[in-house]
């Protein structure tokens, strides 16, 4: 089918095509009633987060200046973007804004007011790297908070302050010398992390490849046997179980209990601190005197305690060395002269733990003063257990340590570290002497000895009491040895050569 038409009607038809494809003027200027925020993907609910309303304010700038929206239309259409709270907050304020940045800064002062830089600089320390936050998250949630200061900090600044706020292992992997810009940094850090990622997945892997590994690691645990104790096998194809029926299980036999008694009395069904013939008291009787240093008895002899000389403030006296005692004890004598001489006394909690093992807790008086001993001046605390005049000033363990006093009892002296070659006598204030040895015969006669070569230092034993100071000397011309009176016998022991026997005297 053909058409005929002429040249005037060709033109017109072309004509008309061409006013179909050219846009209209109103398309490509639209009025300015047509301009809104209506396709803006910027929303905002009112959130107090100062990220969340620069992130609006910049998306939604950025699209008024692209779309040509004037402050007028910006305005009347912001009710758009707006959601819950931030919308009920501009319907109070829409009247007393005329311009888009008066609106702009009324949202930034309603829901984000600028922080001062010292709180901005506390909420940077205190939020150092953790172990599973990303540089790149990181570095850019620091950097947000560093632009919202008053003062711009430059690059350098803010690489110092970051740095330093890395985890560890970033830090001693990448040195603070060997970056000098954030893309720098951030272009190591994403390095060290991958190559973190990949040292866990190898971790998580298998070590086994192959079914055989899955094989291995689903077979459980290896078979043990009870009676050899190897591997492979169990207890039932054990050769080394003994063969034949097992013997039966005899019936269970039930120990009796032994029966409760007293360890004091001996009574049956009672305990030594419920017993009533353990426990009974007799009133009638006074209280006797228990004290372990006070003992006296017609058949146990005392010994002398060690007393030494002392002075104190001016006063001089006697106190024992008592290495029991952790603390120095003044008797109430010696409290008194403190007191009057102008020493201060403090009250001391301190727990007394007794002869029979109990402990109590008192509050007793305390002086700190210098007690002198042969010249010597030792800065010492007592404490005041009771105002008995029967009382005696112990030298404890504090003082004997402080005053390096080595007390020898065994020759009733004492000197001091540092100088054992000046000794210095005890005191005899209880008037007990030490008892002579019982069975130590005072003359002993000339025993003759077989010997078979001269005595030697070390050839002699101890039978007992103290070592001789030097060996006995031998008379050759009778071939007797004179023992001393230290110990009842000597022996004697001969060397013997390699092969075991007795050299004969030279």
């Amino acid at each position: 089918m053909t058409i005929q038409m002429s040249a005037e009607q060709f033109n017109e038809l072309i004509n008309g095509i061409r006013d179909v494809a050219r846009p209209r003027e109103a398309d490509l200027h639209p009025s300015s009633g047509t301009r809104h925020f209506s396709h803006c993907p910027a929303r905002f609910n009112g959130s107090r987060n100062a990220s969340s309303v620069e992130e609006f304010i910049t998306t939604a700038s950025l699209y008024k200046r692209l779309e040509k929206i004037s402050d007028e239309d910006a305005l009347e259409t912001l009710p758009i973007l707006l959601r819950e709270e931030a919308l009920t907050w501009w319907n109070g304020v829409r009247n007393s804004v005329n311009t888009w940045p008066a609106a702009v800064q009324l949202i930034r002062d309603a829901f984000a007011p600028r922080a001062p830089n010292h709180r901005l600089f506390k909420e940077i320390f205190n939020e150092p790297q953790g172990d599973e936050v990303s540089t790149d998250a990181y570095i850019t949630r620091q950097r947000e908070r560093l632009s919202r200061m008053s003062r711009q900090l430059d690059e350098q600044w803010q690489m110092d302050i970051l740095y330093g706020l890395l985890r560890r292992r970033l830090r001693d992997r990448i040195a603070r010398t060997e970056v000098d810009t954030f893309a720098d940094l951030l272009h190591k850090a994403r390095a060290v992390e991958e190559s973190e990622r990949e040292g866990k997945n190898s971790h998580a892997k298998p070590n086994g490849k192959g079914p055989k590994a899955d094989e291995n690691r689903s077979r459980g645990p290896r078979l043990r046997c009870d009676v050899c104790r190897a591997f492979g096998h169990d207890t039932t194809a054990c050769r080394r179980r003994p063969r034949g029926p097992a013997p039966a299980p005899g019936p269970a036999t039930r120990t009796p209990a032994e029966p409760v008694r007293c360890y004091g009395c001996n009574a049956p069904g009672v305990f030594r601190r419920n017993c009533p013939t353990c426990n009974t008291t007799d009133a009638s009787q006074p209280a006797r005197n228990m004290a372990f240093c006070a003992l006296r008895s017609g058949t146990i002899q005392p010994r002398s305690r060690p007393a030494i000389h002392i002075k104190i403030a001016g006063e001089e006296g006697t106190g024992y060395l008592d290495t029991a005692a952790c603390n120095s004890v003044a008797s109430a004598t010696l409290y008194r002269h403190l007191i009057k001489t102008g020493h201060k006394a403090r009250t001391e909690n301190v727990i007394a733990t007794l002869a029979d093992g109990t402990s109590k807790h008192l509050q007793v008086p305390a002086v700190t003063t210098k007690v002198g001993v042969q010249g010597r001046h030792v800065e010492t605390t007592f404490i005041v257990l009771s105002d008995s005049c029967n009382t005696r000033t112990l030298l404890g363990a504090d003082f004997i340590e402080d005053a390096r006093i080595i007390p020898d009892l065994a020759r009733r002296r004492f000197y001091f570290g540092g100088d054992i070659t000046r000794t210095y006598p005890f005191v005899d204030v209880d008037g007990a002497e030490a008892p002579a040895r019982k069975g130590v015969p005072t003359t002993i006669k000339e025993v003759r000895i077989t010997q078979s070569e001269p005595m030697e230092a070390g050839d002699i034993e101890e039978g007992y009491g103290p070592p001789p100071p030097a060996p006995p000397k031998r008379d050759t011309s009778k071939g007797l040895v004179t023992p001393t009176a230290y110990g009842p016998r000597i022996r004697l022991r001969t060397r013997r050569n390699t092969c075991g026997k007795t050299r004969r005297p030279r």
